[in-house]
């Protein structure tokens, strides 16, 4: 979590640039909001989450905190709107979902480069050299 707790004020420092920009009925359309939080905010707390993220339940609420702000200035809801209807209104899905997805993909990545087998053969099968005249000629 030390990670996490480096980057709150750096993420409510974003988060309070961005709402000054944006109000109830003038500022910024909601899609550029959410394409910002999108391409610039997920991508800063997202950043290493291989490393970082557990699965605590503590840290979950913390990746919701985090969002919550954001998904406001998205919807222009009422600040006592719940979490899961923001993120039903803004179509984002909840960071620790997203989270918990890009590290189960790359331990996946990382399992099939570290494994030896290329689609059920061992990789040594591939690097042995063959001489042109030990092949065997089929006959068409």
């Amino acid at each position: 979590m030390p990670h996490l707790n480096l980057l709150q004020p750096k993420i409510c420092n974003i988060i309070e640039k961005v709402r000054r920009i944006v109000r109830a009925t003038w500022g910024l359309k909601p899609s550029a909001v959410k394409e910002i939080y999108l391409v610039v905010l997920e991508k800063i707390l997202m950043y290493g989450s291989e490393i970082w993220y557990s699965g605590k339940v503590k840290l979950n609420n913390i990746l919701l905190q985090m969002q919550r702000s954001p998904l406001l200035s998205i919807t222009k809801a009422y600040s006592t709107t719940s979490t899961d209807a923001l993120h039903v209104l803004s179509d984002c899905p909840p960071l620790d979902l997203k989270v918990r997805t890009d590290v189960v993909t790359s331990q996946h990545i990382q399992r099939i480069k570290n494994s030896r087998e290329i689609g059920g053969l061992q990789s040594f099968d591939f690097e042995t050299a063959r001489e042109p005249w030990e092949v065997v000629k089929i006959s068409w």
